[in-house]
């Protein structure tokens, strides 16, 4: 019942203003359907962990709303056994679990509408009151800001791990990046120091991607861009998903947080055009959350699409 979708009452409108609360439409298909449609691939493993680390992201900012949920239905639970004054009979599931009596009127209470809404409302109200406290309210303000690093940081991992292994593994991907004056400049590919090419055994032939990797990481936007469009330039699918103005006020919006504390400033201003006040700490909201979260699951996977079809084509000019 945790995964039901909320009633829209006076409470939880409010509630949804503070916290990303768990909706059906927030799981992932789709990327799970990429992961079955990869599964077997060199991607494979880059998938999975792109899934499992937005997965991961996505609980953490819904935690409250989770435990909130939880201790309603622990409170119903424990009103059913009083009021019914339960005596230990048990029946037996099939999976060999005993269940009371009070369990199973639970059970049918979650198929009511107007009790599930009840007990949505008792949890919208136990989050209000816990926001009602200053350090309460500051502690969520924090959490749905750690949520957009967290989201950020498994687009990273995936553009930089897909780029390496990309890279390893077709050895012709690196004239792409040389025809590009940008993508030389991004990894200087003009200059290579003796030590470097030591550390790498003076053999890049499987390590073009690590070698890369290791003179440019991907933390910002403008260096993932620089890259697969040097990679992949008549894809315009890409370019458009790296090219949406929520992939870049997310990743502005990260870079705030994690070396400004999120204290807005001239620069954040500037480059994103957004409204905030200057010198005040950035207010994320749970739609911020959700549209960050939407936006990096687009991009994601219209860029392992991306790898897989030049895996062919690298494949199909091999033979």
């Amino acid at each position: 019942m945790a995964n039901a979708a909320l009633p829209e009452s006076e409470p939880i409108r409010k509630v949804k203003s503070w916290f990303l609360i768990a909706q059906p439409s927030t799981g992932m298909p789709p990327l799970e359907r990429l992961l079955e449609v990869k599964r077997g691939t060199r991607l494979a493993a880059n998938c999975s962990s792109f899934i499992h680390n937005l997965d991961s992201a996505l609980q953490v900012v819904q935690l409250p709303g989770s435990l909130a949920i939880g201790a309603s239905q622990n409170w119903r639970l424990r009103q059913l056994h009083i009021a019914e004054k339960i005596s230990i009979e048990f029946d037996l599931r099939q999976e060999g679990e005993p269940i009371t009596p009070a369990l199973r009127k639970f059970a049918e209470e979650s198929k009511d509408p107007k009790l599930v809404r009840a007990m949505a409302e008792d949890a919208a109200n136990l989050l209000l009151t816990a926001v009602s406290d200053e350090s309460c309210a500051k502690g969520s303000r924090a959490l749905l800001q750690q949520g957009l690093v967290l989201i950020w940081g498994a687009f990273e991992s995936l553009a930089r791990d897909v780029f390496e292994s990309l890279l390893n593994q077709n050895q012709s991907a690196i004239q792409l990046l040389f025809d590009s004056e940008d993508s030389r400049k991004l990894f200087h590919l003009k200059t290579i120091d003796f030590d470097t090419l030591a550390a790498f055994g003076f053999n890049l032939s499987k390590q073009l991607g690590t070698f890369l990797i290791s003179r440019q990481d991907f933390s910002d936007l403008r260096s993932i861009k620089t890259a697969y469009g040097a990679l992949f330039r008549k894809n315009d699918v890409l370019r458009q998903a790296f090219s949406d103005k929520g992939l870049w006020i997310l990743s502005q919006r990260r870079h705030l947080i994690v070396h400004r504390c999120g204290i807005v400033d001239e620069s954040y201003l500037k480059k994103t055009g957004e409204n905030d006040e200057l010198g005040k700490e950035l207010v994320v909201s749970p739609a911020a959350v959700a549209a960050a979260l939407t936006c990096v699951r687009t991009a994601g996977t219209v860029l392992i699409e991306a790898c897989c079809d030049f895996d062919k084509e690298a494949k199909a000019d091999a033979t």
